[in-house]
């Protein structure tokens, strides 16, 4: 593989003229019009996501009537907050990168930033050098899914693909022989289910 880095904006249209064999992270609700008549295969879920709204410390908390002003990346849409776009109740501000959106909300020129919650936490503290400037607030509309690994050629390769923590995207059946890659597994588990306040979900999140 070769990994080659492209714009938001670019990188669709890179994929889906066929000059990239696989596009990540990846997702079917993302640029649905473009999807359309078009055969995108996928991966497994690579692994679990938020797309979420962070706010300045200060304004954790308010809920959405308190954000007039959304900040996001060109080329993402912020789905959750559709409908207070359309009802004119919110203006969206796009940057060209996360680095400007973490900068623009923290510098108050917006209320809040839409993005990837990790993505943003990263920029925040090795890009600007400001961990916590931001906070993601679970009580804005924000969004859980998982990124694929996607490609419009080669549907045989992405099967056997998977995200190894620390590592990065591997192929399991490469990578560790045929028996790392089961069709089924039969599993035992044990559930013990706990009482949790307020504070130890935010941390899960």
């Amino acid at each position: 593989f070769e990994y080659k880095p492209f714009p938001v904006p670019r990188l669709f249209a890179n994929f889906f003229s066929g000059r990239v064999d696989f596009k990540f992270p990846d997702n079917p609700n993302w640029q649905v019009d473009q999807r359309k008549g078009k055969a995108v295969h996928y991966s497994a879920p690579v692994f679990a996501h938020i797309d979420g709204t962070l706010v300045r410390p200060e304004a954790r908390d308010r809920g959405p009537d308190a954000i007039k002003t959304l900040g996001t990346v060109v080329g993402f849409t912020p789905w959750p907050w559709n409908d207070r776009i359309k009802a004119g109740k919110v203006t969206v501000a796009e940057n060209a990168d996360f680095a400007a959106l973490a900068q623009q909300t923290v510098s108050k020129r917006v209320d809040a930033a839409f993005g990837s919650v990790a993505v943003m936490n990263h920029h925040l503290e090795a890009v600007l050098r400001t961990p916590g400037a931001l906070v993601f607030d679970p009580k804005l509309p924000h969004l859980k899914d998982s990124y694929y690994l996607a490609s419009l050629k080669h549907p045989d390769v992405l099967k056997d693909f998977l995200e190894v923590r620390g590592i990065g995207i591997l192929n399991i059946r490469t990578t560790f022989g045929e028996t790392a890659v089961r069709p089924r597994k039969s599993l035992k588990l044990i559930v013990h289910l706990e009482d949790h306040t307020d504070e130890q979900f935010k941390r899960l999140d």
